[in-house]
């Protein structure tokens, strides 16, 4: 039988999916390890059940950007790794870690030069826009899955005998 936990488990990964898919195509994949990071919590507010996202602390910086007065050469050290990731050796990758950040500081991150590794054209607020991109289909997913819930536990009690 469907319980509201299985419709809140059905929600996140639809929810994930839909992030996941907005994250690649404005071109944040490089290990997968933001989109692995994605899960959810359920709670209850009074009579209300919630449930709340998380993602890797970094999450927020690649959805918000960082303006131009934030970015320091403390940002170095993850720099290189990123370019290293990507298959730049030592030396070039600290050269092009050291060039970013000096771009960073006068354009702020995501610079406009980045968009070109978007599909969207768009290099922040990926989840405001894959949740509003999406926001039919959660509703249509959530109401189906309550409908049939109750429909479910309407039958069950009628066919019950007394």
């Amino acid at each position: 039988m469907t319980t509201i936990a299985d419709i809140y488990k059905g929600a996140e990964r639809l929810i994930n999916q839909v992030l996941r898919n907005e994250m690649q195509a404005q071109g944040h994949r490089l290990t997968g390890g933001m989109e692995e990071s994605l899960q959810s919590e359920t709670s209850k507010k009074g009579k209300a059940e919630l449930m709340e996202g998380f993602a890797a602390h970094y999450t927020r910086f690649v959805n918000d950007g960082v303006p131009a007065e934030s970015v320091s050469f403390k940002q170095a050290p993850f720099l290189i790794r990123y370019f290293q990731q990507r298959g730049l050796p030592e030396k070039e990758a600290t050269a092009a870690a050291f060039a970013t950040i000096k771009v960073w500081m006068k354009e702020g991150m995501s610079t406009q030069a980045s968009k070109r590794f978007s599909s969207t054209g768009s290099r922040q607020n990926m989840i405001e826009n894959a949740m509003t991109g999406a926001d039919a289909d959660i509703d249509e997913y959530m109401n189906n899955s309550f409908d049939f819930l109750v429909d479910e536990l309407y039958h069950k009690e009628k066919s019950e005998k007394i």
